[in-house]
């Protein structure tokens, strides 16, 4: 006999009609939600992952524009020096020997300069022995004039002594008058030659003035000759100008160097520079006085644009920074650096972080994203720097733009990012 299926039955009880409308409200989200997708879907052009791209928010606020640069630490102060004159160089030093502030470091030899100095000594020689002649031979000269004038002081006394002889009438018979008349005449005469006496003493004095002058000057011009001469001597010693190190050597022990030929450079190893290599593209907007960050040994350092190369080389325009607080410490010669040049700085600019889109859009596109979509933009764009670009149109504050490269996105107008 066949058995039912009554033993395998069990009743089941109605789910009360809350539980019902729960559901029930769930499927209408359910189905709201996937209306919405399917909407998105079907007005995008492409869809992709959003964790692959990397957004970025415009902001209003102050924009920096700046140049982010190569270089090297070079030595702010590093002489060369050069030959004074021609002649055979003997160096005292290497390249790489420290060396002090007036050190000997080169010695040149120049006969022809010797001998030019000695024969130069020899001209002052004479020419202060003429002078002393000439002292002596004023000293003689005056002591004959103040005789002649002695002299000619006697006779005019004589001369008055017998006129006053003539003159006493008591006297006065005894003298003819041709005798009266001669004593007249010599005293007329020793007048005059008392007269002329003193004016020669006096020409004579302003000739020997004249003359002792003028041997004077020319001992004095030898005398300048003499120094100059000696302090080229002395310059062929060729001592450095700091503390510091010897860097490059310009010519070979022994050799012949040519006048104002360089001979050697020293390195002032107390102060240290930046020299920095920018394109030439900033070349007009570099001002001395810029502010520049210099980042070095993983430290930044302030400077200040101190020097700018009038000529391109490369397509490279090199500048000169100083450092704003001294020197660090540690700094060794043609160190590399990277660094950072404040060109300008604005406020209230809108400014969006940079990012592959740039060159990708040309600047002339971004993709806006808003609830899932990334929609594409048409913009405008200024200045750049090197973490930031300005906005001029196109864009608002607080939007969020896709700054990754948009090459992907195939020039879709409406792009869905997925989770």
């Amino acid at each position: 006999m066949i058995r039912d299926t009554s033993g395998q039955d069990s009743v089941l009880t109605p789910k009360p009609a809350r539980r019902r409308g729960l559901a029930i409200g769930a499927a209408l989200v359910l189905a709201t939600g996937l209306a919405w997708s399917w909407q998105h879907w079907t007005d995008s052009e492409r869809a992709y992952p959003l964790a692959r791209l990397r957004l970025g928010e415009v902001r209003l606020g102050e924009f920096v524009r700046d140049a982010a640069v190569q270089g090297k630490i070079v030595a702010a102060h590093a002489p060369t020096l050069y030959a004074p004159t021609t002649g055979v160089l003997s160096l005292e030093v290497q390249a790489g020997d420290r060396v002090a502030q007036g050190q000997v470091l080169a010695r040149i030899a120049s006969p022809e300069l010797a001998n030019e100095y000695e024969r130069a000594r020899s001209s002052l020689s004479s020419l202060e022995t003429e002078r002393d002649r000439t002292r002596i031979a004023a000293r003689q000269s005056r002591f004959e004039s103040r005789r002649a004038i002695d002299i000619a002081r006697v006779t005019l006394t004589a001369a008055e002594r017998d006129q006053r002889r003539t003159d006493d009438p008591k006297l006065r018979p005894a003298f003819s008058t041709l005798e009266v008349e001669a004593v007249n005449d010599a005293l007329d005469k020793a007048r005059i030659e008392l007269s002329n006496a003193e004016k020669q003493a006096v020409l004579l004095a302003d000739n020997l003035v004249f003359e002792e002058q003028t041997k004077t000057h020319q001992v004095e011009g030898q005398r300048l000759v003499v120094a100059n001469l000696q302090r080229q001597i002395e310059a062929l010693e060729l001592r450095s100008p700091v503390d510091g190190m010897v860097g490059t050597l310009n010519t070979l022990q022994k050799a012949v160097v040519a006048q104002n030929a360089p001979v050697l450079s020293v390195v002032d190893l107390s102060a240290y520079a930046a020299e920095l290599e920018v394109p030439e593209s900033y070349a007009d907007d570099l001002v001395l006085g810029m502010d520049t960050e210099l980042s070095l040994n993983g430290k930044t350092y302030s400077g200040r644009l101190s020097a700018v190369s009038p000529e391109v080389q490369n397509n490279l325009v090199l500048c000169r920074v100083q450092f704003t607080e001294g020197s660090p410490e540690g700094l060794r010669q043609n160190q590399r650096l990277s660094a950072r040049i404040l060109l300008d700085a604005r406020k209230n600019v809108l400014s969006l972080p940079r990012g592959p889109f740039l060159e990708d859009g040309g600047g002339r596109i971004a993709y806006v994203v808003s609830q899932g979509i990334a929609e594409k933009r048409a913009i405008k764009t200024g200045a750049s720097s090197v973490s930031a670009v300005e906005i001029l149109e196109g864009l608002k504050p607080g939007e969020r733009v896709v700054l990754s490269a948009t090459s992907e996105f195939k020039d879709a107008q409406r792009v869905l990012l997925t989770e």
